[in-house]
């Protein structure tokens, strides 16, 4: 009577295609808000006439009035608010009716608005913001369809800057308030992309009457609100932004250069921590010509390294120069680390995420002009502030090889990314900086030299990279498994196209899922910083793509500091990058976003209850596209003699006296042991899932319980329904 799981995929994909209802999403999994603490925790609760909501970088309010947000900007005099208060709702410039003063209502992590009744607003209350969104039921008319709100509040005052994908309300040299594109979402599963207008203080979420008008209803449109911090608040040219974790401290430690003349170059560091707030500045390095700082966590020891570029003017050979920044925030001595008569640039560095005695060990990286990408292996000291340099390797042997990356979450076996012209490879190597088997080579379409990044641990690797396309320069990935001397690639996927522009790509893995970052040039000289998670599985680009930068005129080289590269199982990051006012450099800030990248929350609802002897039925993992690891668990007490799952699509049941059973396209017959069932149901990696609904109840035989007539023996728990999420 057992079908197998393969008879399951494809009735999905049809599920997926016949448009089954997709209800109002929770929020993003990949939210973006303010730096966050490891062990984090958001809310909601009652708060005198209205709700109080809290995450880890904002506080927010709802009342009759509506909506505030709050971040936390720990620079900042006094709070900087943001009030946001539905006005109206058209539909081809057609008012529809709606309610502005309506005391909210608790729905979980929800403040719900009841506007009328097919209008429903909803603020979902995360760790890492808050997430507006309005479910229509109906929608009279044809035409686009705008929702208004006016901004008020301190932050409604400051400098709003922005693109077609988000906004940003920002204090100057504290951060702000980011607000996220526009998307709509429609009952079959179909997305559409929408805009932020500003206008005055009124703030406008619209969707096109080319999406609207052929949607299926319930549609959602939702936006996001999110907090951003400034860094380097005030000091004109900086750029050359790095960052690296600690999974002792929770601290980041972000450096960058600053540029103060035509004669002076200044390496600086802060440390950043999602409760402490900022640490102050201070300085790593000074020079005539410095360029390109770096820097990597060692957890055992609790210290960062810092390498950068130095040369006596910019014409001259570069060295190779290191610091270390100690736990307690003291600076070590500076360490020349490479010859002066060798030109070394584009270091990058591994670091090491063990707590293990024997977990002393890094890697750096570099080009050496007219030899190709080295190699040079150290050892960080336990007791002293120093470190031990071991032989120089050669990882490939090729003047026209540059820009090198290496991956940073594991400490065994690395694997470096480099460019070459109209080509990227990718070649793993040992501890000690050699050569493992042949390197895994694949053209990008352009004889020029392209950025990629590289990250992964143990055997399993993700290569993001720009790539050529026919008017574009776009990010694609590959995902690549290792075994003993072979890097093998396991799955290939564009995650941009869209016509635009779009450079720098990062990649971390933040252990469910890797994320992605690149520099996205949405004008003329103009780009923003955007972001996408894609799961360890190979599903390339199954994550929504968001807006993690403030969109100010230019933000560029973006570079991610992951937890889990600091020894720390957290899934999140922090994204920084450079942000410039205009396109001068002497304008130019280092900022930072937080970002959690982890399946999203299972959305869940009861079909009907279950009958006989006691069971329950319950989620292991998240029921999200390209997650090969989610559970169903069943349990039971007294335990009969054999357990079933079953599986459907359709929300038919199948009657039996008192006892209903789903109809299944899938039934499978597991084994249980002490009175615990489970069932493995990876779900496939197909975007066209999302959404789309899935059945489930598990079904016991062997306790008579003379509920069903058929089947005296029969028990079962309740029906579930279980919504794909990303």
């Amino acid at each position: 009577m057992s079908r197998t799981l393969s008879s399951l995929v494809p009735a999905l994909g049809i599920a997926a295609a016949l448009g089954l209802p997709l209800p109002a999403q929770d929020a993003l999994p990949g939210a973006v808000a303010s730096a966050a603490p490891i062990a984090s925790a958001s809310g909601l609760a009652p708060d005198g006439e209205g709700l109080h909501g809290f995450g880890r970088g904002y506080s927010s309010r709802f009342d009759r009035s509506g909506f505030t947000f709050t971040p936390a900007l720990p620079t900042a005099p006094s709070a900087r608010r943001l009030a946001v208060a539905l006005r109206s709702i058209a539909r081809g410039g057609v008012e529809l009716p709606i309610e502005r003063e309506v005391a909210p209502e608790q729905r979980g992590s929800s403040a719900v608005y009841r506007r009328s009744p097919t209008i429903t607003e909803r603020y979902e209350v995360t760790v890492d913001g808050v997430e507006q969104s309005f479910v229509f039921d109906a929608l009279p008319g044809r035409g686009e369809l705008v929702v208004r709100c006016a901004l008020g509040g301190e932050l409604s005052a400051e400098t709003a800057v922005g693109d077609a994908g988000g906004i940003a309300l920002l204090a100057e040299e504290l951060g702000g308030v980011t607000i996220g594109g526009v998307t709509g979402i429609d009952a079959a599963g179909r997305r559409g992309a929408g805009e932020l207008r500003l206008v005055g203080r009124t703030l406008e979420l619209v969707l096109p009457a080319s999406f609207v008008d052929g949607a299926a209803l319930p549609l959602v449109l939702d936006p996001l609100y999110g907090a951003r911090v400034d860094l380097s608040v005030g000091g004109g040219n900086d750029v050359d932004p790095a960052v690296a974790c600690s999974g002792a401290s929770g601290d980041f430690l972000i450096v960058w250069r600053r540029k103060l003349s035509l004669t002076t170059r200044e390496i600086y560091a802060r440390h950043y921590h999602e409760t402490n707030g900022l640490g102050t500045a201070f300085l790593v390095g000074s020079g005539a010509t410095l360029r390109r700082p770096k820097v990597a966590y060692h957890r055992f020891q609790d210290r960062f390294l810092v390498v950068w570029e130095r040369a006596a003017n910019w014409l001259g050979a570069a060295q190779l120069t290191s610091r270390i920044v100690n736990g307690n925030r003291t600076l070590g001595p500076e360490l020349d680390l490479t010859l002066a008569t060798a030109d070394c640039t584009h270091a990058a560095l591994s670091g090491n995420p063990g707590n293990a005695q024997t977990d002393t060990g890094g890697l750096i990286v570099y080009r050496e002009t007219g030899v190709g990408i080295r190699a040079l292996p150290y050892t960080m000291a336990l007791s002293v502030t120093g470190l031990t340099l071991g032989t120089v390797a050669t990882v490939a042997a090729d003047p026209l090889n540059d820009l090198p990356r290496i991956s940073r979450s594991g400490n065994g076996v690395r694997v470096v990314s480099y460019s070459r012209p109209g080509w990227i490879v990718a070649q793993p190597v040992d501890q000690s900086g050699a050569p493992l088997g042949v390197g895994y080579s694949f053209a990008v379409g352009a004889g020029d030299l392209l950025h990629s990044d590289i990250d992964g641990a143990g055997s399993n690797f993700l290569l993001v990279h720009e790539s050529i396309g026919a008017t574009s320069r776009e990010i694609a990935a590959r995902m690549f498994t290792w075994s003993n001397p072979t890097l093998s690639e396991i799955s290939a996927g564009a995650i941009t196209n869209d016509g635009f522009d779009d450079r720098e790509p990062a990649v971390a893995l933040l252990g469910p899922k890797y994320l992605v970052a690149w520099a996205h040039e949405y004008a003329f000289l103009s780009t923003n910083v955007k972001a996408r998670p894609i799961a360890t599985t190979g599903c390339i680009a199954c994550g929504a793509e968001v807006t993690v930068s403030g969109s100010l005129v230019s933000e560029r080289t973006p570079v991610i500091g992951a937890r889990l590269a600091g020894g720390n199982a957290a899934p999140n990051a922090l994204i920084v990058s450079a942000s410039f006012q205009n396109n001068v450099e002497f304008a130019g800030d280092i900022t930072a976003t937080h970002y959690t990248a982890s399946f999203g929350a299972n959305q869940s609802s009861l079909l009907w209850s279950g009958c006989g002897v006691p069971a329950t039925l319950t989620a292991s993992g998240s029921f999200a596209i390209g997650n090969g690891a989610f559970q169903f668990r069943m349990s039971t007490n007294p335990t009969p003699a054999t357990a079933l799952f079953a599986i459907g699509l359709s929300g038919a049941q199948l009657p039996c006296g008192t006892c209903a059973v789903v109809q299944p396209v899938v039934l499978e017959t597991v084994p249980l042991v002490g009175g615990q069932a489970v069932y493995t149901l990876p779900v496939p990696c197909d975007s066209r899932l999302l959404g789309a609904h899935v059945d489930a109840q598990g079904l016991l035989i062997g306790q008579l319980t003379n509920n069903c007539p058929l089947l005296p023996t029969l028990s079962t728990t309740p029906a579930w329904r279980f919504t794909i999420v990303e």
